[in-house]
């Protein structure tokens, strides 16, 4: 089952490092082959992605971003980092 935008709301948008943006295409590191073209709405979004905020940080300042972060991630454009529970005290 493919998750939600709630099931990832708490997971930290990290962009994956060998993407490029050049204006608004997204190239494989230096290659010509054009990965992704953004609208100019999804640029801001993508340079919102700092690896600090959440899913839901990212909603509320571009609504709908859930669903375009979700499908940047199934194209391999970014990563969704699970939060960390801390361990227990022992």
């Amino acid at each position: 089952m493919k998750p939600t935008v709630c099931d990832v709301g708490a997971h930290i948008a990290q962009l994956l490092p060998h993407n490029q943006r050049r204006g608004r295409e997204i190239f494989f590191l230096t290659s010509k082959n054009l990965i992704l073209e953004l609208s100019p709405e999804e640029v801001l979004l993508y340079d919102s992605v700092d690896g600090r905020r959440t899913v839901d940080d990212l909603e509320k300042m571009h609504p709908g971003a859930g669903d375009r972060l979700l499908k940047w991630h199934n194209g391999r454009i970014l990563e969704l980092i699970p939060p960390i529970t801390p361990p227990a005290p022992t």
